[in-house]
Order: C-alpha cells, then sequence, then structure tokens
C-alpha cells in the first residue's frame, strides 16, 4: 500500500496523511526497475511494436520514484504517470498528472494510443463500478496490441488473504477466477496470471514461457500477489 494506491480514492476517509506516510516509506524503490515484470514487458514491447512514439501509462505513480527508476532505463520510451494526490515535476522522458485517475485517462491519451498500461497494487481499491469504467476506457485507449498488467493480492494463498483484508481501503478482492474476468471484461487476448515469485520473474524475463507457466502453478498458493496480463485486441 503506497501512495499510488490513492489515485481514484476521492474521499476514502481511511486516507490520512499519517497512514500514507508510514505504508509509503515502507515502499522498495527497486520493483519497476529494468530487471522486474515490467520491464520484461517494456523490452518484448519494443521488438514487436515498431513506432516513432512508444506511450507507457502507470496508473497511480505515487511521487514518481518508481517510475523514475524504470524510465531511466528505457529513454526512447515515453512515459505517464497519473496520482490523485501527487504531482511531481515532469523530467525527461516522463509527464506526471495530478487527476482522477479515470478523468485524467479520458482527458489526456487518444483513443488506440497506450502501447503498456499498468498498476502495481491500484485496482484492489477501485469498487467494481469503478473497475468496469477503468475496463469500458482502457479499451477506447490502448492501441491494438498493447499490454495491460496489474498486480494485486492474491486471494488464493494464505498471505494474499491476509494483505486484502488486512487492509480496509481494499474494496475489490482478486484471485484467479475474479483476475480473468476482469480481464475478460477488458476483452483482454493471451490472458495469464503469474505469481509473485522470482522463479517467475526470472523465466519471464527470459521468455521461458513453459517454465514459467510451471513455476507460477508451483507458487500460486504461496504468492501474496499475482499479476494479471493480457494483449489488447
Amino acid at each position: 500500500m503506497t501512495l499510488l494506491d490513492c489515485q481514484i480514492v476521492m474521499d476514502d476517509k481511511m486516507y490520512d496523511k499519517k497512514y500514507l506516510t508510514r505504508n509509503y516509506k515502507l515502499q522498495p524503490i527497486n520493483y519497476l526497475s529494468k530487471y522486474s515484470v515490467i520491464g520484461a514487458e517494456i523490452d518484448c514491447l519494443l521488438k514487436a511494436v515498431k513506432k516513432s512514439r512508444f506511450n507507457v501509462c502507470e496508473i497511480g505513480c505515487g511521487d514518481g520514484r518508481q517510475l523514475r527508476s524504470v524510465a531511466k532505463a528505457y529513454p526512447d520510451v515515453y512515459f505517464t504517470g497519473i496520482d490523485l494526490l501527487v504531482a511531481p515535476a515532469a523530467c525527461d522522458n516522463i509527464n506526471f498528472i495530478k487527476g482522477n485517475l479515470l478523468e485524467e485517462l479520458l482527458n489526456i491519451f487518444e483513443d488506440g494510443s497506450i502501447d503498456f498500461v499498468y498498476g502495481v497494487d491500484v485496482i484492489e481499491h477501485l469498487s467494481r463500478d469503478e473497475l468496469y469504467e477503468l475496463a469500458q476506457i482502457l479499451k477506447k485507449k490502448m492501441a491494438k496490441g498493447g499490454v495491460f498488467l496489474a498486480r494485486v493480492p492474491n486471494l488464493d494463498s494464505r498471505s494474499g488473504r491476509e494483505n486484502q483484508f488486512g487492509d480496509l481501503t481494499h474494496k475489490t478482492a482478486f484471485n484467479q477466477h475474479s483476475a480473468r474476468q476482469f480481464m475478460d471484461v477488458l476483452d483482454l487476448s493471451n490472458q495469464e496470471i503469474l505469481a509473485d515469485a522470482s522463479l517467475v520473474k526470472i523465466f519471464h524475463r527470459h521468455n521461458l514461457k513453459k517454465l514459467r507457466n510451471f513455476a507460477t502453478k508451483t507458487f500460486i498458493k504461496y504468492s501474496s500477489n499475482i499479476y494479471l496480463k493480457g494483449v489488447s485486441v
């Protein structure tokens, strides 16, 4: 739980400054490194998509530290970070936007212009109605062949349940079934659910799909979080 979780919760009394500051400081700043699941997806897309402007959007970017770390590794990619509470100064290849996630996605991006959109520990803070609205917007704004990626607490694991229900700001719970339901609403193809485990990330980085899937099946019941991944059609 970080500041990035608050991009859409406009009036949630659970979000006080003391709570946000305490939890944000606990977060590592390297989870968006080039060697993460997110970095691997950008690598794959850059190889597959040839275009002059490659757009990546992080929904719920907090103070931008994580986004800056990955943007430095990909200087030729244009990044946009959206968060309700924080608006860091724009720099180099990053544009930071302070505002409501759903409104800003509609206003900033042209239809079919987002190549990769991701959120880490964000969408579980949205209600079902907000998730549905997000899905309808992304279906319009994502480019054909664009990738959606989100990390959420894993309701199929004990630690994931503790994570989900130990935070009063969480509104929607995800297990493997409900994760696929949401990806179906997004009309995503090539749907995958990945365990948030080191071996899975290593195999994902090297595009070893069979080993990655085997590792996910092995660790899914023990993984606190899962990644939802799909391709826009």
